[in-house]
């Protein structure tokens, strides 16, 4: 298995690079806004005769702390729609700051860590992408713009448990990219290695403790 210093140098690396990752973010924050909105409205905006679905920019005047956008729903036949504010930093950012960054100090070649890097952004951008669909549905389920979407009283309480969970809880933002990063960067040989080096450290120490045990009894 690991020593204690092999995990103290991924702990110590993981955070250095997360750190650097997510420090500059005032510096890139528009950036990153603008990219995130554009694609999360050419992939989840909508527009019929009954209804718009769309995400765009807050104005100054609206929402409080680090939100920065704004999924919504809007009515055409009844002009009316609801809507929920939304941080591209915290739900999109800070978990590919995350995936960087446990992948970039990973103990492995680099010519596997260039293939985990590439798998495990697109894994943490599918995660956003199911965390933005998530807010949708919830959306749909406040606004019910036409009776196609209008849901039992069932499915607006599981509507609001999957927003919650998907996109307000801090244990899915760490939790996700965490398990993006186990599945991208290791193999099943690793896990097998490991174990055999478990065995083997194992046997060393029995073996140790053994020679200790003799030498004791010789002094004795």
């Amino acid at each position: 298995m690991f020593e204690r210093k092999q995990i103290a140098k991924f702990i110590v690396l993981v955070l250095i690079i997360y750190v650097l990752l997510a420090v500059p973010w005032p510096g890139v924050q528009q950036a990153y806004s603008v990219a995130y909105r554009v694609t999360a409205d050419s992939v989840l905006g909508v527009s019929t005769t009954h209804f718009l679905v769309y995400v765009r920019p807050l104005r100054e005047d609206e929402g409080e702390g680090d939100e920065d956008v704004k999924l919504g729903v809007w009515d055409r036949q009844i002009q009316r729609g609801q809507r929920v504010l939304l941080s591209t930093r915290l739900t999109g950012y800070l978990p590919t700051a995350e995936i960087l960054a446990l992948v970039l100090a990973t103990s492995i070649p680099w010519s596997r860590k260039w293939k985990a890097l590439l798998w495990g952004l697109i894994g943490v951008h599918l995660f956003i992408a199911l965390r933005l669909a998530s807010g949708a549905l919830y959306v749909l389920s406040m606004a019910k713009p036409t009776p196609f979407f209008e849901f039992t009283p069932l499915g607006n309480k599981l509507a609001y448990s999957i927003y919650e969970i998907a996109v307000q809880s801090p244990t899915t933002s760490f939790f996700v990219p965490a398990l993006i990063w186990i599945l991208v960067s290791f193999r099943k040989s690793d896990f097998e290695g490991w174990e055999e080096q478990g065995r083997n450290g194992g046997k060393k120490n029995r073996r140790q403790s053994a020679s200790i045990g003799s030498a004791a009894g010789l002094s004795s």
